[in-house]
């Protein structure tokens, strides 16, 4: 729901270099090992050549990079075509060769929370761990919890860019899933070093808030999710992953921070402050703890519900 400056992303990749140099001459060495299959039909072989030839910067590649090899790959094999059924095994292949399912239990998860990623970047209910049944030696399957990112360009028609890093968007299964293809406007990674503040927010009712505070029924309170229209051929967050919906589940925590807002008045807090100096050292880790959740739009992604309940406790005047 908010995007990420440049800026981070390279900093992180700066750090984690050695793991991705490794990662980097792994993938070389499989690749270099499908080109020797003799089966390997003309498209197949140059598409393979080609990743070969990009493959000390598929990693880590910027959006205008990618969109450059993009329009490479494109002429190699055709988006629609590397999606049919009769370019499946080509497909995993490349996949398997880049190492998307190993990274995605040893490298995503530390490497996304070092960007500060951990709640779904679509809906910002929940984590982006998913819990999958692998199967193990002899056969046998046990469950790990592994991450779930989308692909702004899809693997199934890019598998080129499944471990590209900025074509990575960290989601929750089920926004991963109902998503699938579609084409969202919003973009994750922008030019910059500086974090935008979000065009996507909930506006409260202060009517149906003034109506909770007499009758108690948590259900009078109303909120609406607000997002910037859809660019032509995209579609809103609200039409992909139904929004308002799913927030419209979340009305005690609404109801909750109505009534911190009730207790926590600004003459209540500066008595708190001044009773725990220690502990209460900001105002911001004290509207942190009482909130029980991140409340500056910078660290959103951060944990689930954050963006919701900042801005609600903001409109309620409870930070």
């Amino acid at each position: 729901m908010i995007a990420i400056p440049f800026s981070v992303v390279e900093k992180s990749i700066v750090y984690f270099n050695p793991r991705i140099q490794s990662y980097q001459n792994d993938l070389q060495k499989q690749l270099l090992k499908i080109l020797t299959d003799k089966r390997l039909n003309p498209s197949k072989r140059k598409y393979v050549k080609t990743l070969l030839g990009i493959s000390s910067n598929v990693i880590t590649a910027k959006p205008s990079t990618l969109e450059k090899y993009r329009r490479t790959f494109d002429k190699i094999i055709d988006p629609k075509t590397m999606k049919s059924a009769a370019y499946k095994s080509f497909r995993i292949r490349i996949i398997n060769a880049l190492g998307y399912a190993d990274r995605r239990r040893d490298f995503y998860p530390v490497y996304f929370q070092s960007i500060g990623i951990k709640a779904c970047i679509y809906c910002n209910s929940m984590l982006t761990v998913t819990v999958e049944r692998i199967s193990g030696a002899k056969n046998k399957k046990s469950i790990q919890a592994r991450f779930q990112v989308d692909h702004y360009l899809p693997k199934s028609e890019y598998p080129c860019f499944s471990i590209s890093l900025y074509n990575l968007y960290p989601s929750c299964s089920s926004c991963n899933n109902v998503k699938s293809t579609s084409s969202v406007s919003f973009k994750l990674y922008e030019e910059g070093s500086k974090i935008r503040g979000s065009s996507f927010y909930f506006d409260l009712n202060m009517i149906s808030v003034a109506d909770y505070l007499l009758y108690r029924n948590n259900e009078m309170i109303i909120y609406n999710y607000k997002e910037p229209s859809a660019p032509k051929n995209n579609k809103t967050f609200q039409e992909v992953f139904a929004i308002q919906g799913i927030y419209d589940t979340q009305k005690d925590i609404a109801e909750e921070l109505i009534l911190k807002a009730e207790i926590y008045t600004s003459t209540y807090k500066d008595t708190l402050t001044k009773k725990y100096p220690k502990i209460l050292t900001t105002s911001s880790i004290t509207n942190r703890l009482l909130l029980g959740n991140y409340t500056n739009e910078k660290d959103i992604h951060k944990r689930p519900m954050a963006k919701f309940m900042i801005d609600i406790a903001k409109q309620v005047g409870l930070i």
